[in-house]
């Protein structure tokens, strides 16, 4: 049996790592809020850029303009996976959404 041995000094590095290396790998992070009120799409800087998301909007108004840009064609498919979401089931969805400037892109989300 193998063992790995990290000091705590290595796991903080690590940590501090992570930002660099969901970049280099083109993975960003969001947190989306449902229950009261309206729902809040919380946003990493690489999402943003990729949305053409400007700076400092609500995040009320990040998830209502992220859900607007979803095709129409896969909508529903999108609020199974907010239901999903909201019953705190884990969830996997690709769909296709238009992006400010008119550009197509495919997208894959994983909870």
């Amino acid at each position: 049996m193998e063992r790995v041995i990290i000091d705590s000094k290595g796991i903080s590095s690590f940590q501090r790592d992570i930002p660099q290396i969901l970049k280099v790998a083109k993975i960003g992070m969001w947190k989306l809020l449902l229950g009261e009120g309206a729902p809040k799409l919380y946003i990493d800087e690489w999402i943003a850029n990729l949305m053409s998301v400007p700076a400092g909007l609500p995040p009320e108004e990040v998830y209502e303009g992220f859900r607007k840009s979803i095709a129409p064609q896969n909508l529903q498919k999108f609020l199974v996976y907010k239901n999903d979401l909201e019953d705190g089931k884990a969830a996997e969805l690709e769909y296709r959404i238009f992006k400010p400037s008119g550009e197509v892109m495919d997208v894959r989300c994983g909870v």
